[in-house]
């Protein structure tokens, strides 16, 4: 998934706001930066450095079927600088719903197998 496909989505749920498209790529680089920093690089091999977005067309790390965890993510920073303090809380539940569900999945599929010890 792009990051143009998330923007498109906020501006449906949040028409006429005023936040540009280069302050929403970055709050979704943000939010990967955690992914990045505190789910896949200690439950994978992976250690190489994460880069700040620079366009809409950019690829997000998680899949499609976790669109709707950016799409809270943005909804509710909108609402957070716009005051909207229970929209944000409201929005905030919803998004750490959806990025624990991402985070038990990766872990999931990413744990390294256990040793077994037999014998002694």
């Amino acid at each position: 998934m792009i990051i143009s496909d998330i923007i498109t989505e906020v501006d449906k749920l949040r028409p006429g706001n005023k936040f540009t498209t280069a302050q929403k790529i970055d709050w979704i680089s943000n939010l990967d930066a955690k992914i990045h920093n505190d789910i896949i690089v200690p439950y994978s091999k992976r250690d190489e450095r994460f880069y700040s977005y620079k366009a809409a067309t950019d690829k997000v790390i998680a899949s499609d079927r976790y669109m709707q965890m950016y799409i809270n993510y943005v909804v509710a920073q909108i609402d957070y600088y716009l005051t909207e303090y229970s929209r944000f809380n409201n929005g905030m539940v919803m998004f750490n719903n959806e990025y624990s569900e991402f985070e038990r999945d990766f872990i999931r599929t990413h744990r390294k197998p256990r040793v077994r010890f037999t014998g002694l």
